[in-house]
């Protein structure tokens, strides 16, 4: 039976309920703090959908309402809409830009997002205001063993960061695996390949590739950055990432990805390389 939202790996954080939900709206009507309680216990019960509606139903009466802001944005970081859930965190912050709750939510969905500068940005703020906050102080320990922006320059060759994601018909996230960096296990084969790169969106038997190619500096050094996104869609018969691994050179660097989950039709995988090599 297909599981919905099963992460196959540890996620970098769940976001949280403020804890701003358990007080009335300010301003509100009891119209308004009515449907925000129904949209609180929408949530407990795991019914994010439900909880969306009535907080919409909130907001058309008040649109500054802080709490229905911030819940739609939980209700929607929760059915992994990440991108929609920061848009609510920032309406919610240009009323109150120190609310702690707020910064700690819209960190943890850039983290979804990858957005590993900008999340660190936000729990900064919450540390400005509360040098304590243990969410914060949590979440910048996750950035800092999940990524280290100084690690790939470093590298005497290469790093290369992957990351997987399985998305079904409804483009919700079923399968994922953070970005990690994997090692190179043919770094003579991969210059071969980035030097015939070319930059652009292709169609190659029906999955789309994406390849971005820059060069940036570090400490007074040039990088090559490429960047490159598989995007394929299944169909009964296509072949995806493995139920025990992804290879790359014949190497497993990815395990047990599809454990627990079905495909189906419509599902898609999304490949996500970064490689970062020193400029020859």
């Amino acid at each position: 039976m297909k599981r919905n939202n099963v992460f196959l790996c540890s996620i970098l954080l769940i976001i949280i309920i403020s804890g701003s939900i358990f007080s009335s709206a300010f301003g509100s009507s009891d119209n308004v703090t009515s449907l925000i309680k129904n949209g609180n216990n929408a949530i407990y019960a795991k019914n994010f959908t439900g909880a969306i509606s009535y907080y919409d139903q909130a907001l058309k009466i008040n649109p500054n309402n802080t709490n229905a802001l911030i819940n739609k944005g939980v209700a929607l970081g929760n059915l992994q809409n990440f991108t929609g859930a920061i848009s609510y965190f920032d309406q919610a912050l240009k009323i109150n830009p120190n609310n702690t709750d707020v910064l700690n939510n819209k960190g943890a969905a850039l983290i979804k997002e990858g957005k590993f500068d900008e999340a660190n940005s936000n729990f900064d703020k919450v540390l400005k205001i509360n040098p304590k906050n243990s969410i914060a102080l949590s979440n910048k320990k996750v950035i800092s063993n999940r990524y280290n922006p100084t690690q790939p320059y470093n590298a005497s060759r290469f790093t290369l960061f992957a990351q997987v994601e399985i998305r079904d018909k409804d483009n919700h996230l079923v399968g994922y695996i953070e970005p990690q960096i994997i090692q190179v296990p043919d770094p003579d084969f991969l210059d071969i390949v980035l030097d015939t790169w070319s930059a652009g969106t292709f169609n190659q038997s029906g999955a789309i590739l994406t390849i971005e190619k820059s060069t940036i500096q570090k400490d007074g050094k040039d990088f090559d950055v490429f960047k490159f996104s598989n995007n394929s869609t299944f169909d009964g018969t296509s072949t995806m990432v493995s139920k025990t691994g992804y290879t790359i050179g014949g190497i497993w660097v990815i395990y047990g990805f599809h454990d627990g989950y079905q495909l189906e039709t419509g599902d898609r995988e999304i490949l996500k390389f970064t490689i970062i090599r020193p400029v020859r």
